[in-house]
């Protein structure tokens, strides 16, 4: 294997990286390692069925958090198996622990997958398996592949007969499409209440906490767990489904309001900037004695960018929210449409999710969010619901 496929999992922020610390905890007591997926039951099939005469690639496409990075694993370490992921072979072990010499996953370093990394990926590929039945390589974030889309698409497109690409993304943005083109597309939808219950039910929680944690979930299992786990993330999106009702009928100052908004933002964030102060103390550890493979100046940046991305999709879920209070006004009142205070808080309900869609759609700007949210709740505030 090149220089740079393989690394452990101390140097995780490197270039190319195997199965550990990727995707949700595989561990399960069930006869093979499909037995533990209990949801996305269409996908699972179809990729089950796809392991008795796999193609070179696949594009596994729809929201994160809905199980689509477990899947991902679940089917790479199934390539590497002669059994299709019996869960107890030395490939299905080895795959696991992110320690197989023909599995590689790629995670991007910067903003995207670089052209380098795109290299590394075309040299592995190009190679015969040592100990499995396929090289297996997986894509992550493959929606925001930028100039290595071009030196991986022959890569992609005409690999050797041996190897399997596996590609995650959220979209089919335009430099994806060709790339997309040529792989077998895998859908991936958010998940049913009656399914996110059933799994961490599975898991050990109780029926109670599980409900809560579902009223939050958006259809998304990583969302459900959090909320398990962190009041400060329930809390959140418990203000922000209040809003309307808060700065309308109760009288709450609309800027205080919406202060509140984004300090709750701010403690849900608290978490994953624990985790990142800890990686950068252990990476400093390691650098004292000449292990840390990772500069500084690295993961400074890369830490900026999941803060970025974490703050963008916790405003996006908690305007979410605010539109499902709005939601089950139109559901309450679509039967009396035909009197006049009714039909005009249906028109106003609807008129409520256009601003909050408007609103969604500038955050990709990195506009001042404060200003965005009280310019919002200022609108919000004048509708008749």
């Amino acid at each position: 294997m090149n220089k740079g496929l393989s690394q452990s999992p101390s140097s995780r922020a490197g270039r190319v990286n195997t199965f550990a610390d990727f995707g949700t905890d595989s561990k399960s007591s069930k006869q093979t390692l499909w037995d533990a997926i209990s949801y996305q039951s269409s996908a699972r099939s179809a990729l089950q069925l796809a392991l008795k005469n796999p193609v070179h690639a696949y594009l596994l496409l729809g929201p994160r958090g809905v199980g689509k990075e477990e899947i991902a694993k679940i089917f790479a370490v199934s390539l590497l198996c002669e059994s299709d992921g019996c869960a107890t072979c030395e490939n299905c072990t080895l795959g696991l622990k992110g320690k197989h010499p023909d599995l590689v996953v790629v995670e991007r370093i910067g903003n995207a997958i670089s052209v380098g990394q795109a290299r590394e990926v075309s040299a592995f590929s190009m190679g015969h398996p040592r100990i499995a039945r396929k090289l297996v390589v997986v894509l992550t974030d493959f929606e925001l592949v930028d100039e290595a889309a071009p030196a991986l698409l022959k890569t992609v497109e005409e690999p050797p007969g041996e190897t399997v690409f596996i590609i995650l993304a959220e979209a089919v943005t335009p430099k994806l499409v060709t790339i997309a083109s040529r792989c077998v597309e895998i859908r991936f939808n958010r998940l049913s209440n009656e399914e996110i219950i059933t799994l961490l039910e599975s898991e050990g929680i109780d029926g109670e906490k599980a409900r809560r944690a579902v009223s939050v979930s958006q259809g998304r299992i990583d969302f459900a767990k959090r909320a398990i786990e962190d009041e400060a993330f329930v809390r959140l999106f418990e203000l922000f489904r209040s809003a309307p009702l808060e700065v309308r009928s109760n009288g709450s100052s609309i800027t205080s309001y919406s202060r509140r908004l984004i300090d709750s933002i701010d403690q849900a964030l608290e978490g994953l900037v624990s985790k990142q102060e800890e990686e950068v103390k252990n990476n400093d550890e390691l650098a004292k004695i000449g292990h840390s493979q990772v500069s500084k100046s690295d993961i400074t940046q890369r830490h900026k960018r999941e803060q970025r991305r974490e703050r963008t999709e916790l405003l996006q879920s908690g305007l979410a929210s605010m539109a499902g209070y709005y939601g089950e006004l139109l559901a309450q009142n679509v039967d009396s449409i035909d009197t006049g205070g009714t039909r005009a808080k249906i028109i106003d309900a609807v008129r409520a999710v256009e601003l909050i869609d408007a609103t969604t759609s500038f955050l990709d700007r990195n506009p001042n969010e404060a200003m965005l949210i009280e310019a919002l709740l200022t609108r919000l505030s004048g509708l008749y619901t």
